[in-house]
């Protein structure tokens, strides 16, 4: 296959796979994907499959479930609610497609998070509070960008491959520019399946590639809280963010993924030195 036809095919699917994610609680017409892949339906499946490793369907209900887990470890909606907004009609086709997902029943896996979060907060000693947690507009910013699958601690990599396609591009940015979107909580999410997109903000045309896509990160009201230290630690960031404030907020997070902007370079900072603001969509 070209390269130029290769590029080609990445492009489409992502495309794919970014309005299944802006749309993951509506009903997803598979003509309409394949419209967006400008594929016929009768290829749409088998290219997308080979480009992906699963199929439409299988990508739909795991990011539906995950959805759905993050709600139950998050909020205090009923099972019900969740089960519809998930697209199951009932209960009980929920609990069975959760349960082969997860290993456990939605319940339990309730009480399980809520648990294993408890101990968390009490075991490490959580020193933010309310008061560091504060409410900003970001705006719409048109980025470059490389997507990652797997262990978010091993995201270094694509961000080298990055800042040297940019450099190759000609492109300009600060040390500080870059930003991570964060689709996936690694307490849902199977590690493999764990997604990141690694982003620089772009002011010019740029040419894709077959790792380097194009895309347009949503703005609005997000949640800051800022992080000092090591990244491997941001999770207990995450946790008084997520787990703790946004409970208390009155605020409803957006079906969109978490911003994380690093405010320093981890090539020039000593770990513990580093800071890093987790940005949490709202509505």
């Amino acid at each position: 296959m070209k390269e130029e036809t290769r590029i080609d095919y990445t492009e489409r699917i992502l495309k794919v796979q970014q309005h299944i994610q802006q749309h993951i609680h509506e009903k997803l017409n598979i003509f309409h994907l394949a419209d967006i892949a400008c594929l016929s339906p009768f290829h749409f499946h088998r290219i997308y499959k080979g480009q992906t490793g699963e199929s439409v369907k299988s990508y739909v209900r795991r990011l539906k479930l995950q959805t759905a887990g993050f709600q139950l470890k998050n909020t205090t909606k009923l099972i019900a609610d969740i089960a519809l907004e998930a697209d199951y009609e009932n209960t009980e086709s929920f609990t069975r497609a959760f349960a082969k997902q997860f290993g456990m029943s939605p319940s339990k896996f309730r009480e399980t998070t809520a648990d294993t979060t408890s101990k968390r907060f009490e075991t490490e000693q959580i020193a933010y509070s309310a008061e560091r947690i504060t409410i900003t507009q970001i705006p719409s910013q048109k980025v470059a960008y490389i997507r990652h699958l797997g262990d978010y601690e091993s995201v270094g990599e694509t961000w080298k491959e990055l800042y040297g396609y940019a450099m190759k591009s000609g492109l300009s940015f600060a040390d500080n520019a870059g930003f991570g979107l964060v689709w996936d909580d690694p307490e849902v999410t199977p590690q493999a399946k764990l997604r990141y997109d690694a982003c620089l903000p772009i002011d010019k045309e740029v040419k894709p590639t077959a790792n380097v896509g194009v895309l347009e990160v949503n703005g609005g009201s997000f949640a800051v809280i800022r992080h000092y230290g090591a990244y491997k630690q941001l999770d207990t960031a995450y946790m008084q963010l997520i787990g703790r404030w946004l409970p208390e907020s009155g605020k409803e997070p957006r079906e969109e993924p978490v911003l994380e902007f690093y405010r320093n370079s981890p090539w020039n900072t000593k770990p513990e030195d580093l800071i890093t603001d987790v940005c949490l969509p709202i509505s």
